[in-house]
């Protein structure tokens, strides 16, 4: 795990496969989660000035919870389980305001 003010990073841990505690890391602007086992989108809506959210190589099916991220300008989700159920997979990405 790496840890530098605004930015963590949580690659490779075997069996990571929830992220909880986003609450208490209001001011984060880059998170790093690549390559877990993680299955749902949670609690990022509660990191408003998060800028660059990296989930590639993980379990996600949908993409949720974006609403509040109003600076959010990369999002990474390659090889993930996106598409399955068509486009209400990837309706989440709407609700980002800076990714459009």
């Amino acid at each position: 795990m790496v840890r530098r003010g605004s930015h963590i990073e949580l690659n490779h841990l075997l069996g990571l496969d929830k992220i909880e505690g986003l609450d208490q890391l209001k001011e984060l602007k880059t998170l790093y989660l690549q390559e877990n086992l993680i299955k749902k989108m949670e609690g990022f809506d509660q990191l408003k000035d998060l800028k660059i959210l990296n989930l590639t190589d993980n379990m996600i099916r949908t993409i949720e919870g974006l609403g509040n991220n109003k600076d959010l300008q990369t999002l990474l989700l390659k090889r993930n389980k996106i598409g399955t159920n068509g486009l209400d997979d990837v309706r989440g990405v709407l609700e980002a305001e800076a990714i459009k």
